[in-house]
């Protein structure tokens, strides 16, 4: 069964204009994009983004890595959209070559995750816009 629903993209800093946009058309393919931006994301917002892992000895490297400059942050929306583009975003970070916690891409695992992350994106949009 399909069903409609949104979940959320970050391209990472340091991330090339030209690799962003090859990325933004590889998960845009079968799906909407309903909300697009560059964001510095504040350690606030990373820690409560990642709050299911600011406990391991990995997260201050991340917390670095996330707030060090601009990410690229997008809302899709489609047909079984979490599941596909995490699937696409899986093969980009494999094909990237990149240490597991400097990955050039997030997208949410699951419908859970996807809510959460959605919600607090445009949470902060109306925050800090």
């Amino acid at each position: 069964m399909y069903r409609r629903e949104k979940t959320l993209v970050i391209i990472k800093p340091g991330v090339s204009y030209s690799n962003a946009i090859d990325i933004v058309n590889k998960i845009h393919k079968d799906n909407d994009i309903v909300f697009s931006c560059c964001y510095y994301l504040t350690k606030n917002m990373i820690n409560e983004l990642y709050s299911h892992i600011v406990h391991l000895e990995c997260f201050p490297e991340i917390l670095s890595y996330m707030t060090s400059s601009r990410s690229w942050i997008l809302i899709l929306e489609g047909e079984n959209t979490i599941e596909k583009t995490r699937k696409i975003a899986l093969q980009i970070r494999k094909d990237g070559k990149t240490d597991r916690h400097k990955n050039i891409i997030h997208a949410s695992d699951c419908i859970d995750s996807a809510v959460k992350e959605v919600s607090l994106i445009e949470k902060w949009i109306y925050r800090y816009e």
